[in-house]
């Protein structure tokens, strides 16, 4: 009687997942090549109800982009130590056409990597472990990514400096609210 109570309140719309994108998280995995970077970044896509639980459930679909960098300077990244500007291309992508090639997903033009910026210390998911991420979308204003680590690494207790000889997973320390015309990070 009770699963088909639950399949009952599923059916008539409780927590249901509308398909409409409303939420957006992007993580990147970067790969030292030459004197540059090469790497994926990949979008993950929510309905609306995902911002209260952050459930899988309210996943609409995912688009996954290559990217590939070249060592720039660093400056206007006042705490990178290393930065590139990326090229990205569309590798894959289980969502609609038209929200798949939507120019906002290839906004990516630089990444940084250095210090842990004050502003996310007591949020580091492995404190004093982490290097600091940083980005730029379409502008040439660096934006606070989140953190960096070595990806073969999934639990790092000690820093491990960018030096060109790992791959290092970024994580995002917020999502991007999606809205019909622009999009706005929270």
């Amino acid at each position: 009687m009770r699963a088909a109570w639950i399949f009952a309140l599923s059916a008539v719309g409780c927590g249901s997942n509308d398909g409409v994108p409303r939420y957006a998280t992007d993580t990147i995995w970067i790969e030292p090549v030459d004197t540059g970077i090469h790497g994926f970044q990949s979008w993950t896509l929510f309905a609306s109800g995902w911002e209260k639980r952050f459930a899988e459930k309210y996943h609409v679909c995912s688009i996954v982009l290559e990217l590939d960098g070249t060592a720039i300077p660093t400056a206007g990244c006042d705490t990178c130590a290393a930065a590139w500007a990326t090229t990205l291309v569309s590798v894959d992508s289980d969502c609609a056409d038209d929200t798949a090639s939507d120019a906002r997903w290839t906004g990516l033009n630089a990444l940084g990597l250095g210090e842990v910026p004050a502003d996310l210390v007591e949020a580091d998911p492995f404190p004093g472990a982490s290097s600091g991420a940083f980005a730029r979308y379409g502008t040439e204003e660096w934006l606070t990514y989140g953190w960096a680590f070595p990806a073969d690494d999934p639990s790092p207790t000690s820093r491990t400096v960018w030096d060109g000889t790992l791959p290092f997973d970024l994580v995002p320390s917020s999502y991007w609210k999606l809205s019909d015309t622009a999009d706005a990070s929270e």
